[in-house]
């Protein structure tokens, strides 16, 4: 090892001495998402607005400039659509509130509602992304994934085993045995 390393690795360690004893060196906490409420807004033929309110906290003793949430969302493992946040600043040791516009395409409703009815009504929906920090030197990425199911019962009402008529006054019977098939 030449002089000149010796001398770098001194002078790094103590810096980095130096750093801890006046207390400048600090390890950033990991922000969390705290809650999460969404609206529907905007809706057009193409494309259906989503707007998500979120709370984060930040366990850090100084503010966290977010410069970004980018999310993507999937039903069933069907991409639906994507969504994003503006600027907005994360004050120290508290929550912060901050907004998110998903887009949903619409053509991909037809999709999702065959696998939720071939799911037997059951549906999947993952919110998967980024909370994005400007640090000023570096972008600090902090991935989330949110996991919820739901259970709708829409086509039950479809079934039925009440006889039918017609306009003959003849009497069908027609029992169901199942309903929503594609």
């Amino acid at each position: 090892m030449s002089n000149t390393m010796i001398v770098i690795m001194r002078i790094t360690v103590i810096a980095l001495v130096a750093l801890a004893i006046t207390g400048c060196l600090q390890v950033v906490g990991k922000p969390q998402l705290k809650e999460i409420n969404s609206k529907w807004g905007k809706v057009t033929e193409s494309t259906t607005e989503i707007i998500t309110t979120v709370k984060v906290y930040n366990p850090n003793p100084f503010p966290l400039p977010l410069k970004d949430i980018l999310t993507e969302v999937y039903i069933n493992g069907i991409k639906m659509g994507e969504g994003s946040a503006l600027s907005a600043h994360i004050e120290p040791n508290s929550e912060s509130t901050v907004i998110i516009t998903t887009y949903v395409d619409n053509s991909k409703i037809p999709q999702w509602w065959r696998s939720h009815i071939t799911n037997g009504e059951e549906s999947t929906v993952s919110i998967r992304g980024y909370m994005v920090f400007d640090l000023r030197f570096i972008d600090f990425k902090v991935p989330f994934e949110i996991t919820n199911r739901f259970k709708t019962d829409i086509l039950s009402g479809f079934c039925t085993n009440v006889p039918e008529r017609s306009m003959a006054s003849l009497s069908l019977w027609s029992p169901l045995r199942r309903c929503g098939e594609l």
